[in-house]
C-alpha cells in the first residue's frame, strides 16, 4: 500500500538529491525510475563531452547507455549521511561508467595507450622544435 501511495506522488519539483534520499529510505522502484529520468540531461551532457573528446569514435547513444549504468550505481550507493548532494557523486559514477565502457571496446591496454600518448607528445615536441629551425 505504501508503494502505491508513492507511485501516485508527483515528483516534478523534487531535486535529484531529494529523490536519491527518498530512494535510500524506501527502495521504491518508482522513485528510482524518476531519478534516472531526471538525471538524463546530466548523463547526456557528460556523454557529449566524451563524444567530442574521442572525435565520435563511439556513438553517442553507446556513451549515454554506459552513463546510465553509472546513474544506477550512484543511486544504489548513495548515502545521505556521507554525501550532502548527490550531483557530484552522480557525475563521478557516470564518468567512470563511460570510461569503463570505452575501455571495454578499446583493443589496446591502458599501459600501451599511455606509452602511445608519451610517444605522441614526444613527436609533437620534436615537430614544434623543428619549426623553430626552419624559419
Amino acid at each position: 500500500v505504501q508503494d502505491l501511495h508513492l507511485c501516485t506522488l508527483d515528483f516534478r519539483g523534487s531535486s535529484l538529491t531529494e529523490l536519491a534520499a527518498n530512494y535510500h529510505n524506501t527502495k521504491n522502484s518508482q522513485v528510482r525510475c524518476k531519478f534516472v529520468e531526471k538525471a538524463q540531461a546530466r548523463v547526456k551532457n557528460i556523454a557529449e563531452t566524451f563524444y567530442w573528446k574521442i572525435n565520435g569514435l563511439v556513438e553517442l547513444d553507446e556513451l549515454i547507455s554506459s552513463g546510465n549504468l553509472g546513474v544506477l550505481q550512484a543511486i544504489e550507493s548513495y548515502d545521505p549521511l556521507r554525501f550532502l548532494k548527490i550531483e557530484p557523486h552522480l557525475d563521478i559514477r557516470v564518468r567512470g561508467a563511460i570510461l569503463d565502457g570505452l575501455r571495454g571496446v578499446d583493443f589496446l591496454t591502458r599501459g600501451f595507450r599511455k606509452k602511445l600518448d608519451v610517444m605522441k607528445k614526444f613527436e609533437d615536441g620534436l615537430r614544434s622544435g623543428m619549426t623553430l629551425f626552419t624559419s
